[in-house]
């Protein structure tokens, strides 16, 4: 079932909300495997309950004489026109998920050749990428992944069902200028060369195909506030100045604004990543414009008034959370927190963005940790070997508790009048699952099932069944002790299983009444 296509046909929030979409990249194992590992890892995520895969179509790579500094004469649109063998590793993950019944979204992505960009070296293919070349580049991927397009000797390629215009373009990692010097201040530079990507490139794909969805944004989280014209633009005021408003909501009429019209686009991707705060932190008072999970309200709210105000595209309205994770220590030593907290903040993490009626799939980055490189592969200095530490297993194969907690995660707050919220995803089987809560305090000796009610009604009891999807949300009377320990037992053909185990946590900025209607 493509999940990812369920979603982007769907049209506004339900009352009750199925779980959302679960989407996982890891290009390290899905586009640089061998035939063989590239299956058990779609093996791999189809038992841990993933909807769908995130891959990036490497632009660099993937086009003709992507290293040289002159164009070679080809039509960049067309799928013929490219070396076919470049495609090898793309074609075979879409095809194997496909079958496996995976959605796929691409990225069009990054890095541009340097014929379409005004690098001077390998490290310089974000800068001042040409509007025109990434356009024909995405309408080129539009008509490769139709459904239609089969290379010379083989079958016709399956269909991608969305696409997502760049990464992190308000990251100078991905997209510069970031900044530009304008009447003695440091101003974005980059929501103008963006802007003008999305304009030539959705018209684009959407005339190959006007049936897919193509997302923009892709935005990272944080941003620089030093005014020195160095680090990322910050999110929010990235995306004010896209759509060309002020800090004020006042419409910008002059420079690359002037004769404006509204920013298309089929939804809003966002990578809200809070390594180093709890899930539900907001952005700090002296960063107002970050947008970390914790402040998706105040990215959901900005996107509505845009839309409002007509300067976005309605489908804008809708975020898609295409990346997120959180780091575990070890293996990594630069973030604090551990393998048990990792696996504690998925669910918490999932019941966030579950609760915005805006954001239609959440993401899991990565399958597999990523192991320093033997030698510097990037210039950050904090970061120089590219590791990464997200994943649900480690770099040799071993499951985090975090692989657990994915296939069936609880997450408790404390709620109002002496009571709890358990929600719960289980993402091992189909259909409905019968759950029993459990409760462990320095009461009783042991584990003992705990009665609990759907939110909202007046009737429990010791077990219950889950959504059709896996989902469940319950209330229950709330131990004395602050050490008390909630777990739940579920079914899974025959054998009864059980979920980590977490306490109650005081959730910020959540009054009851902001509790989401009953299952």
């Amino acid at each position: 079932m493509l999940a990812l296509a369920g979603v982007l046909a769907a049209a506004g929030p339900a009352t009750a909300r199925a779980p959302l979409p679960t989407i996982v990249q890891d290009d390290a194992l899905l586009l640089h495997g061998s035939d063989a590992d590239v299956a058990a890892t779609l093996a791999e995520l189809r038992t841990l309950g993933v909807d769908d895969v995130r891959v990036t179509a490497q632009w660099a790579q993937l086009a003709p004489a992507g290293g040289s500094d002159t164009r070679p004469s080809f039509d960049a649109s067309d799928p013929r026109a490219y070396a076919q063998s470049a495609f090898t590793a793309l074609d075979r993950v879409v095809r194997l998920a496909v079958a496996d019944g995976f959605g796929v979204m691409m990225d069009v992505g990054y890095y541009a050749p340097r014929w379409a960009s005004g690098g001077t070296d390998d490290t310089a293919r974000a800068t001042r990428v040409d509007p025109a070349a990434f356009a024909d580049f995405a309408a080129m991927l539009a008509r490769r992944y139709s459904g239609t397009f089969a290379p010379a000797g083989a079958t016709p390629l399956p269909a991608v069902v969305a696409f997502s215009l760049w990464n992190e373009p308000n990251h100078p990692a991905f997209l510069s200028p970031q900044w530009q010097k304008a009447g003695g201040h440091w101003v974005p530079a980059s929501p103008a060369r963006y802007r003008a990507m999305v304009r030539a490139a959705y018209p684009a794909m959407k005339a190959v195909r006007s049936d897919i969805a193509v997302l923009i944004g892709g935005t990272s989280a944080q941003g620089s506030y030093s005014g020195r014209g160095a680090g990322p633009v910050p999110p929010l005021r990235f995306l004010r100045l896209l759509a060309c408003v002020d800090g004020r909501l006042r419409p910008i009429t002059t420079g690359s604004c002037r004769n404006f019209t509204p920013i298309p686009g089929d939804g809003w991707t966002h990578h809200p990543y809070s390594l180093q705060t709890l899930p539900d932190a907001p952005a700090p008072a002296d960063r107002p414009d970050d947008v970390p999970l914790g402040g998706l309200d105040k990215l959901t709210g900005l996107l509505r008034t845009l839309v409002r105000m007509g300067r976005l595209s309605p489908g804008l309205a809708d975020v898609y959370i295409t990346e997120y994770g959180y780091e575990s220590n070890p293996p990594t030593t630069l973030e604090h927190f551990t393998v048990g907290d990792q696996a504690r903040f998925l669910a918490w993490s999932e019941y966030l963005a579950w609760r915005n009626p805006a954001v239609k799939v959440f993401a899991q980055f990565l399958l597999r940790d990523t192991p320093p490189a033997p030698v510097p592969v990037s210039s950050s200095a904090r970061r120089p070997f590219g590791d990464w530490s997200s994943g649900l297993f480690f770099a040799d194969g071993r499951p985090k508790l975090a692989a657990v907690a994915f296939q069936a995660g609880l997450f408790v707050r404390i709620a109002h009048h002496r009571r709890v919220l358990l929600w719960g995803h289980v993402r091992v089987g189909r259909g409905l699952r019968r759950v029993v809560l459990q409760v462990h305090d320095r009461s009783v000796p042991g584990w003992r099932t705990l009665s609990s009610e759907p939110v909202g009604v007046q009737h429990g009891g010791g077990s219950f069944e889950t959504s059709a999807d896996g989902i469940f949300q319950r209330v229950a009377r709330r131990a004395r002790d602050p050490a008390t320990r909630y777990r739940f037992l579920y079914a899974d053909g025959g054998s009864v299983l059980a979920s980590l185990s977490v306490r109650a946590v005081v959730a910020r900025a959540m009054p009851a009444a902001s509790l989401p209607a009953p299952l």
